[in-house]
């Protein structure tokens, strides 16, 4: 297989492991493998955290409420 130099972003990462109900963990294993990672330092990171483990999955409003601004597009 041909090696490709695609990266796919942090937000289409999230957006798979929503798409296949992943824990926390295993999201984290997911971003590891592409070389990002949910940060205790980032509010947007913190949101998309509690909403894993609570199983909320409105992210996207969750995420605008605390800082008006959109994460997935």
């Amino acid at each position: 297989m041909n090696k490709t130099t695609y990266l796919p972003s942090k937000a289409t990462v999230l957006s798979i492991c929503l798409a296949l109900n992943l824990s926390l963990n295993e999201t984290q294993e997911m971003l590891n493998i592409v070389g990002y990672s949910l940060s205790d330092k980032m509010i947007t990171d913190k949101i998309i955290s509690w909403c894993i483990v609570h199983h909320e999955y409105d992210i996207n409003n969750f995420i605008y409420e605390k800082t008006d601004k959109s994460y997935f597009i």
